[in-house]
């Protein structure tokens, strides 16, 4: 029986806030690697149970939401209402914000 992983270091992880307008969006945080090993992300937006293993659940899991993920560069993909925005998002510093417009 193998352990599992210990969590990151307090220092590797940063607050980040997503919102869109219109608010209600679902969001998916893919870590770059995996959306690059998915035929840049291709395959992640054709097949939706693939893609929900990255959505974000803290909150409602809809923006406005705030979440704790890795520093690192993740493609973040907005879904509302049939419309997806998928946007590059480079966590940095301890407090990250992000909005994208879905209009």
């Amino acid at each position: 029986c193998e352990s599992p992983a210990p969590a990151p270091p307090p220092y590797y992880l940063a607050r980040v806030r997503l919102e869109s307008d219109p608010t209600g969006a679902k969001v998916f945080l893919v870590p770059l690697w995996d959306w690059e090993q998915s035929v840049n992300g291709e395959a992640l937006l054709e097949d939706n149970a693939r893609l929900s293993v990255y959505q974000v659940t803290d909150g409602n899991g809809v923006t406005s939401v705030e979440t704790s993920a890795r520093r690192q560069v993740y493609m973040a993909v907005f879904e509302l209402g049939g419309k997806r925005v998928v946007q590059r998002l480079e966590l940095k510093g301890s407090e990250n914000s992000f909005k994208v417009l879905l209009k």
